[in-house]
């Protein structure tokens, strides 16, 4: 039987490399997405033990698209291992083991998520895990994790994510942390999904303010608890800090947010946090983006002096409910002004108000003319936005009668105004798991051992 020197390609190695990159960057981006999700009505990862715990079919998808032709090969490994989701310490383990083997693929690592902290499983009733062998397993997890971060030399973002309220694993992030990993010169992204509560008065700061993180640019802060005495650490480059569903345990003064610490902070998001927080003036006046979304957050923005410190914003966003429509009407926004988008509506509302933890009634936002009215005078805004919120039963924020008010009075002004997305969606795009850097150079390397290199991931 004659033999083909030249056998015909197969019709998946014909498909242009532009659509593979586009079909294999799909699957990464959903990677994982719900365990990231905001919830505005309860919490959706942290303090939830074994929320994750087999692999994303999305990513089995991609480590099988590797072995499918040398075309498919290069640029799924690169999608790959652009994002590791390692999800628990044996996979922290073999994905080490892995860069160990294959040095090359260390250059296509951009973004490291980090989905458990620890080898320890629940306690058996027959063999209990004594206080030796948490504490043994918690540094053999740290030790494992740093070993493998410093194998990423090309990691720019780093998510971290702790489910216990009674210990870290891995944290904290301190200096010993940053200089056995040898992130402290590459990180830009920087995201830590919950902590434990800080009982004991000695305990170390997740994040202490003695860290170097020279080139961070973007901190995001989720369902944590801040020490009554603790202060962000000073980060030259940072220019978006992102602060949600957090606490501050017997806080007597606010959280402070100052030029001296941030100097380059373009970027600010407080989403339904549970202590108060202060941006001095010369913090306020450098800020494009603010926003402020919860009762907290709206009670502390009234403190700032908006009037005369904003006067390089370009787009607030506000978490609208009824007990701040009449200091809205008394509010001068900036001429610098070119978006505002309205979040509805926010559950974080006073303990006293009679719609709390109710179903919100249309009749709330019935006077939203009178402060769109004022809060327009002056602006040369570009676009205002209504994000709805969508509760867990399905139904949305039915206020369709003032939302026609609101449009009739903006198209008499020449404002574009739409409706539409839904609150907590939109907030999980803000924050940085939404706008992480994403890797680039696809398609340059091309692996032999592809099921092995894949199987750390799968």
């Amino acid at each position: 039987m004659p033999v083909l020197l030249n056998p015909p390609s197969s019709a998946a190695s014909r498909l242009p490399q532009e659509i593979l990159v586009v079909i294999f960057r799909e699957l990464s981006l959903t990677m994982y997405e719900w365990a990231f999700s905001y919830a505005s009505e309860y919490p959706t990862f942290s303090h939830n033990k074994n929320i994750v715990t087999e692999p994303d079919p999305s990513q089995s998808a991609l480590a099988y698209a590797i072995l499918t032709c040398r075309t498919w090969r290069s640029i799924a490994t690169d999608v790959l291992y652009a994002r590791p989701f390692l999800i628990s310490f044996q996979r922290i383990r073999l994905f080490r083991r892995t860069l160990v083997r294959s040095p090359a693929l260390t250059s296509l690592i951009r973004q490291v998520y980090v989905l458990d902290q620890g080898p320890l499983r629940p306690p058996s009733q027959h063999l209990p895990l004594n206080w030796k062998t948490v504490q043994r397993a918690k540094r053999s997890a740290r030790a494992e994790l740093l070993a493998t971060l410093a194998e990423c030399r090309s990691v720019e973002c780093l998510y971290l994510t702790n489910r216990d309220r009674e210990s870290d694993s891995i944290l904290p992030l301190d200096p010993i942390f940053v200089q056995q990993s040898a992130i402290g010169t590459r990180l830009r992204s920087l995201s830590l999904y919950g902590t434990a509560l800080p009982f004991l008065p000695n305990e170390h700061d997740f994040l202490p303010d003695a860290i170097s993180l020279p080139v961070l640019e973007t901190l995001c802060f989720r369902e944590v608890h801040f020490k009554p005495d603790y202060n962000l650490p000073a980060l030259p480059k940072l220019h978006t800090l992102q602060i949600a569903q957090s606490t501050r345990l017997k806080h007597v003064s606010p959280l402070q947010i100052d030029i001296q610490r941030f100097p380059s902070l373009r970027s600010l998001g407080l989403y339904e946090n549970y202590f108060h927080c202060t941006v001095l003036p010369e913090c306020l006046r450098q800020l494009r983006r603010l926003h402020v979304f919860g009762y907290t957050e709206w009670s502390s923005f009234l403190t700032w002096n908006p009037q005369s410190n904003m006067t390089s914003m370009r787009h607030l966003v506000f978490g609208l409910h009824h007990t701040n429509l009449d200091a809205l009407s008394a509010i001068e926004l900036p001429k610098t002004l070119r978006a505002v988008t309205f979040l509805l509506p926010s559950q974080a509302m006073p303990p006293e108000s009679p719609i709390a933890n109710t179903k919100i009634k249309s009749e709330v936002l019935e006077d939203i003319g009178s402060p769109l009215k004022a809060m327009t005078e002056g602006c040369e805004l570009k676009s205002i936005e209504v994000i709805r919120r969508e509760f867990s039963s399905g139904e949305t924020f039915d206020c369709d009668v003032a939302l026609e008010k609101a449009r009739v009075i903006c198209e008499k002004r020449g404002i574009p105004f739409r409706v539409e997305g839904e609150t907590d969606k939109w907030i999980s795009e803000q924050l940085a798991y939404g706008h992480n850097c994403v890797a680039r150079n696809w398609g340059t390397l091309r692996p032999r051992k592809s099921m092995a290199l894949a199987s750390s991931l799968i």
